[in-house]
């Protein structure tokens, strides 16, 4: 189906990222409509905040940004990785 093109559309999305993310940090488990994980994981975040997490993409045409790094980040970052040892 992807090498046909067939309902395999391009996308720039990462909201399963973001839904993934804020299940993570306990902000939600469940939704009720779209989008809606990843809007209160960022009114969670700090706007003031300078720092970012790491990243990497791979690809030649379109770009695949790779969701790893960014999780494994912000686990470390939230403090989270310590308290599961």
């Amino acid at each position: 189906m992807i090498a046909k093109r067939i309902n395999s559309p391009l996308t720039s999305s990462l909201g399963r990222l973001f839904d993934g993310v804020a299940a993570i940090a306990g902000l939600r488990s469940r939704v009720n409509y779209e989008g809606q994980a990843a809007m209160e994981l960022e009114m969670a975040a700090r706007a003031e905040t300078e720092t970012f997490y790491e990243y990497a993409w791979e690809g030649d045409g379109p770009l695949r940004v790779l969701p790893a790094p960014i999780v494994r980040a912000w686990w470390r970052m939230s403090g989270k990785a310590a308290r599961s040892r």
